[in-house]
């Protein structure tokens, strides 16, 4: 994985722009608990982006809020409506999941120079 040299992007910023990447050019599904959107990107580095969002729809944004350890650990277990992964050179660099109205799970987050090729792909920088 490339190594991040410019400041960090949010978790929140670079899931509107996989989203927003997902609405323009992804590609439905039905699956046994919903949809699944999927799309293939590529970033103006050369790094190709598979991106796959699970739900009832496409959502614009995921929930702002992010749950602390504490919360996560007193709400076990936990299912959430909505799954975004975002992978790079077949390594799952964004994994998150959350339900309306409550804080949003980091599954799994490796920054990287991707988040800026993401986030200028889906028009968030």
């Amino acid at each position: 994985m490339t190594r991040a040299t410019r400041p960090s992007l949010p978790p929140q910023q670079l899931a509107a722009a996989a989203l927003a990447l997902l609405a323009r050019d992804g590609r439905r599904e039905e699956a046994a608990t919903g949809f699944i959107w999927r799309t293939t990107s590529i970033g103006g580095s050369g790094l190709a982006f598979d991106i796959v969002c699970s739900g009832p729809d496409l959502p614009k944004e995921m929930e702002p809020e992010i749950a602390s350890g504490a919360l996560i650990a007193k709400q076990r277990p936990w299912a959430g409506t909505y799954r975004l992964v975002v992978r790079v050179a077949g390594s799952i660099v964004l994994d998150l999941y959350w339900k309306q109205g409550e804080p949003s799970r980091i599954m799994g987050f490796a920054r990287g120079d991707w988040e800026f090729d993401l986030a200028t792909k889906g028009g968030s920088v």
